[in-house]
């Protein structure tokens, strides 16, 4: 099989069965829809403190990226790839995403909802990374 067609069908598992596993939790706690958007805040405060997340995100990911082309570095330490920064601005987030909503929200479950997804993003990466992505690109 190609390697772009891999690719593609790897990436709409994964968003299917996280889109899967999303309905399911929400079923599961009663947290209601919510829009698919991943710029979904609480509120005002929310919004701000998911701002400078991004923009700080976005920073170290130049930055990174900067010094890597400058010192020649070929990604030698784990907190210079790319995918590490990717996966703790996630987590960091995500975290972010569940403390506001346990706070302000006012479905209080919503939350929950989060965590969980969150834990299993993270499950999922892992399991792919640790396992080559179950031999496909090996």
């Amino acid at each position: 099989m190609i390697f772009s067609l891999k690719l593609i069908l790897m990436i709409l598992c994964v968003i299917g069965f996280m889109m899967i596993i999303n309905l399911i939790l929400r079923k599961i706690f009663k947290a209601g829809k919510r829009s698919m958007s991943s710029d979904y805040c609480v509120n005002e405060r929310h919004r701000r403190i998911n701002r400078t997340i991004q923009f700080f995100g976005l920073g170290i990911l130049l930055l990174q990226f900067i010094i890597v082309v400058k010192y020649d570095y070929l990604y030698e330490a784990w907190y210079s790839k790319p995918y590490n920064l990717f996966l703790f601005y996630l987590i960091f987030s995500e975290a972010v995403k569940a403390i506001m909503e346990k706070l302000y929200a006012e479905n209080k479950k919503e939350y929950l909802v989060t965590t969980f997804q969150l834990l299993f993003t993270c499950t999922t990466i892992g399991v792919l990374y640790s396992t080559d992505f179950f031999g496909w690109f090996g």
